[in-house]
């Protein structure tokens, strides 16, 4: 379980353990651990509480700082100055931060710095100065990930310092997934393929699976129903329903396609926000709860919403306007043309697994390439 909250009493374990990795780092000469021993650590507690509202020294500023623990475990910390003062409008900064070695390289800091940046926005601190070593590459990349833009280099006893602006003056713009179901975030099409086998049997109808697959991916079931209909005199709604019922009697057959949880973890330390858009009917958050991946999605969107099938955008549309969606900032990640289809007519933008890199999209083989599109 991940948390990120201000320091407690019930926290003393948790705080001297990480204490000792950020002094023995401090003292193996990394000048931007800067942390004293604390021998009374009730009363360090209450100084922290104070120094959120006071502070008696001319030149330091007051400061609320969060902490980070994952599973119990204090792995980081960020601390929000309120005021450049002294030593902090040159070289110290608004934002001072820290992550355990061992948790390093996993998003943890890019994470932490997303939530204090909405702090200052929330405080009306428009502009957000950072600091790096000039050598770290890694602390330089994540704020410049967060929209620090580079000022220039001082030196502070010898060191090398990069400072960095961050403007807030506008809105902060969060970047929006809105996501295909089947074939994009679970492996489906086994029971979709024998759902569709019966119902084939079912209507006396020639099952030739690859091609019946074929005119799945490259159009949809809704599609492939429509042409059914026209060519044997059947009624489209009721191969619909036939099939919905099979399909949902295989759910359990459901399962998650590689990536999923690591992508879906990168959108949570990336501050993300995560919608779905399907096909699918009732019982999409039935296995979206089995699976472990429903707490990641704000709106699961199914044909029970009753919007017009992709490629139109009415659910697409559904999901801007209500969340006032920036659609600049909203991508449609699937695995059809259909869905790059979709993304064109409400104007966002297209990830997707089978569609080649163009204007409007960008192509990706697994979800393990979505990362790099956004670090």
């Amino acid at each position: 379980m991940k948390e990120i909250r201000r320091l407690g009493l019930t926290d003393q374990e948790a705080f001297e353990k990480f204490q000792a990795m950020m002094l023995a780092e401090q003292e193996a000469g990394n000048p931007f651990i800067q942390t004293k021993l604390v021998d009374d650590f009730p009363a360090f507690v209450q100084k922290s509480r104070q120094l959120e509202t006071k502070t008696d020294d001319p030149n330091w500023s007051k400061v609320t700082t969060y902490y980070y623990f994952l599973d119990g475990e204090l792995v980081a910390k960020i601390s929000c100055r309120w005021e450049l003062k002294g030593a902090l409008a040159s070289v110290g900064g608004h934002i001072g931060y820290a992550t355990r070695t061992d948790y390093r390289g996993q998003g943890i800091m890019t994470e932490l710095l997303r939530f204090a940046l909405e702090r200052y926005q929330k405080k009306g601190i428009k502009n957000v100065l950072i600091t790096a070593d000039v050598h770290n590459v890694a602390s330089r990349r994540t704020i410049e990930s967060a929209g620090g833009v580079f000022e220039n280099v001082v030196l502070n006893q010898g060191q090398e310092v990069a400072r960095y602006w961050i403007n807030l003056e506008d809105e902060m713009e969060k970047i929006n997934f809105i996501w295909d179901f089947d074939g994009t975030l679970v492996e489906s099409y086994t029971a979709i393929m024998e759902a569709m086998a019966v119902l084939y049997e079912r209507y006396q109808l020639e099952f030739n699976e690859e091609e019946v697959k074929q005119v799945i991916l490259a159009t949809s079931a809704g599609h492939l129903f429509a042409q059914l209909a026209e060519e044997h005199g059947l009624d489209q709604n009721e191969l619909r329903v036939f099939f919905t019922k099979e399909q949902e009697k295989r759910d359990d057959q459901v399962v998650l396609l590689p990536h999923v949880i690591d992508a879906l973890e990168f959108t949570q330390q990336m501050g993300i926000q995560n919608f779905i858009y399907t096909h699918k009917g009732s019982t999409t958050q039935a296995v979206l709860e089995r699976l472990g991946i429903a707490k990641y999605f704000v709106e699961v969107v199914t044909a029970v919403n009753g919007f017009e099938r992709k490629p139109h955008p009415e659910g697409v549309n559904y999901l801007l306007e209500k969340y006032q969606l920036v659609k600049n900032e909203t991508y449609y990640i699937g695995d059809r043309p259909m869905d790059l289809e979709v993304a064109r007519y409400a104007g966002i933008k297209s990830i997707n697994f089978s569609q080649e890199t163009n204007e409007f999209n960008q192509k990706i083989d697994s979800l393990a390439d979505l990362p790099g599109l956004f670090v």
